[in-house]
């Protein structure tokens, strides 16, 4: 039994990984430049470094799901099958929560730098802070230019 469950979480977790494994169709991963004077920051470059593993991450499976959902939403609701519809509203389902998941990370950025800037932020954290926004906000106009047809659930 014990071997059982071993074999089945094994291949769960072979079935994640592979599944976040980078995808030649998808965009590049994301890379923060941490300026020099910032490195010396531990906690700043590993909140950095952290956030931008998750951001690529969720990046990716909001690839991934755009990638499957895209064939349904070219046909007109009246040729999908009962199941082509179940299929469309989990994949649904799982956008939203990758998206919400999207603007949580945003959000936790934004609250970091609030409280460094209570504690009075440099000069290289605001620019950092100014980076990755800018990266994050960029990531989103790169998805949205490479999904259009994702535009139809955006606006639902």
């Amino acid at each position: 039994m014990l071997t059982l469950m071993f074999v089945v979480i094994a291949i769960h977790l072979f079935e994640r990984c592979s599944a976040h494994s980078e995808n030649p169709e998808y965009l590049p991963s994301l890379a923060i430049k941490i300026p020099n004077d910032a490195m010396k920051d531990t906690v700043l470059v590993a909140f950095i470094k952290t956030n931008e593993k998750k951001f690529n991450l969720l990046s990716h499976e909001y690839e991934s799901v755009a990638q499957q959902l895209t064939p349904y939403l070219q046909k007109q609701d009246e040729d999908l099958t009962f199941f082509d519809r179940l299929a469309v509203l989990k994949l649904k389902a799982d956008f939203y929560a990758i998206s919400n998941r999207l603007m949580e990370e945003m959000e936790e950025v934004d609250i970091f730098f609030e409280n460094k800037q209570a504690e009075g932020m440099s000069d290289s954290d605001f620019s950092l802070y100014l980076a990755i926004d800018s990266a994050f906000q960029q990531r989103f106009n790169d998805l949205n230019r490479k999904y259009p047809s994702l535009e139809k659930i955006i606006n639902q």
